[in-house]
C-alpha cells in the first residue's frame, strides 16, 4: 500500500465503516462531519482554532460553554447608541435630505459603532475579534501579555511589518496575532522604534491587565525562562510551544494566512450587540471616494470637529 492509500475507520459518532487517506482530529464520517459542523456553527471558529493550536476536542458541554462564554463577553460591551447597517444605507442614499444635527448624529454613532480592522484582529476599546476564526471574541481585560515580532517577509521600503502575539486568560482563545504597519525612521533599517513604542502604548492603554510590559516576544520568552512560571492562564510548556510558532511565524502566526477583514457571519453576530466593521462605515459614507456622498460626509466631519473644539 502507498502512503496516499485510503484507510478504513469506524465514525465515533454513527459507527459506519467508512474510508478516507488520513484524518485529523474526530473519526468521523462525511455525513456525521456535516451534522456536526451544521449543529456547531455558532462556534466554528473556536472548533477550528483547537484544531489548528492542537487543542484537546471539546466535549458537548464545552461547546455549549463556549458560546456562552463568547456571547457574555458581548452582552457586557453592548450598544445601545449605536448605529445599524440598515440606518448606514438610508444615510448613504438619503444624505441630501438630511439636516447638520442629523447628519452629526449618524457619524456621532458610527464613531461608538466602529470595530477597526488590522491583518489579523478587528478590535474596539473594549474586545478583540480575531479575523481568521469566524464568531471568536476576547475581552480585553483578558490579555495578560504581548510579544511584538518582525515579519520581514511582510515589510517593505519604509515600514516594518509587526506582529503583536497577544497572550490572554481566555481558555478557548489562548494566543493570536494582530499585524501593524511600523514606520522606519530616517536612519533605521529593519526596526521602527517610534512604531514599536507606539504599538507597546496601544496596548497598555487598551488591555488594564497586563501582567508583563509590551516587549520582543524573545525578551518575553527569556523572562518566562528565568522566571520558570508564567503570569496567566497558560502553562508553561503551553506558552513555550505558542511563542516557538510565533517566534518561527508558522500556523496561524503566518501573515500570508490570515485575514485584514471580518467575515460575514461574525459580521452579523457584532451588529447583534451594536458594532459594524469599520470599512464599512467607511464603504457606506463613501468617505474614501470622491463622489457627492463622500464630499458631504466628510464635509458634515470638519463641521463636527469645529464644534467640538477639535
Amino acid at each position: 500500500m502507498g502512503i496516499f492509500s485510503k484507510k478504513t475507520y469506524v465514525c465515533e459518532c454513527c459507527g459506519k465503516e467508512f474510508e478516507a487517506r488520513s484524518l485529523l482530529g474526530r473519526t468521523l464520517c462525511n455525513e456525521c462531519e456535516e451534522r456536526e459542523l451544521a449543529k456547531y456553527a455558532n462556534i466554528s471558529g473556536y472548533i477550528e482554532y483547537a484544531e489548528k493550536m492542537k487543542m484537546p476536542n471539546y466535549t458537548e458541554q464545552q461547546k455549549e460553554e463556549i458560546a456562552e462564554h463568547r456571547d457574555a463577553i458581548l452582552e457586557k460591551y453592548r450598544l445601545t447608541q449605536g448605529i445599524s447597517m440598515s440606518e448606514l444605507r438610508d444615510a448613504r442614499y438619503n444624505y441630501s435630505h438630511l439636516s447638520d444635527s442629523e447628519a452629526a448624529d449618524i457619524l456621532i454613532r458610527s464613531a461608538k459603532s466602529t470595530v477597526s480592522v488590522t491583518l489579523g484582529s478587528g478590535y474596539t476599546n473594549d474586545f478583540f475579534v480575531p479575523t481568521k476564526f469566524s464568531r471568536t471574541v476576547i475581552d480585553t481585560e483578558d490579555v495578560f501579555a504581548v510579544g511584538l515580532v518582525s515579519d520581514y517577509k511582510s515589510s517593505n521600503d519604509g515600514a516594518e511589518a509587526l506582529m503583536a502575539v497577544i497572550f490572554t486568560n481566555d481558555p478557548y482563545i489562548p494566543a493570536f496575532p494582530f499585524y501593524y504597519l511600523a514606520k522606519l525612521g530616517f536612519f533605521e533599517v529593519v526596526r521602527s522604534k517610534k512604531g514599536r513604542a507606539a504599538t507597546s502604548l496601544f496596548f497598555e492603554n487598551m488591555c488594564p491587565n497586563l501582567t508583563y510590559p509590551v516587549m520582543d516576544l524573545k525578551k518575553l520568552k527569556k523572562q518566562i525562562k528565568n522566571e520558570g512560571t508564567v503570569r496567566g492562564n497558560i502553562a508553561y510548556d503551553r506558552m513555550m510551544d505558542i511563542m516557538q510558532d510565533a517566534n518561527v511565524l508558522s500556523g496561524i502566526f503566518n501573515s500570508s494566512k490570515n485575514n485584514s477583514s471580518i467575515d460575514i457571519r461574525t459580521e452579523k453576530l457584532l451588529e447583534e450587540y451594536g458594532y459594524i466593521p469599520e470599512y464599512e462605515v467607511m464603504k457606506n459614507l463613501e468617505l474614501n471616494e470622491r463622489g457627492f456622498c463622500g464630499h458631504f460626509w466628510r464635509k458634515q466631519m470638519k463641521k463636527l470637529e469645529k464644534a467640538k473644539g477639535l
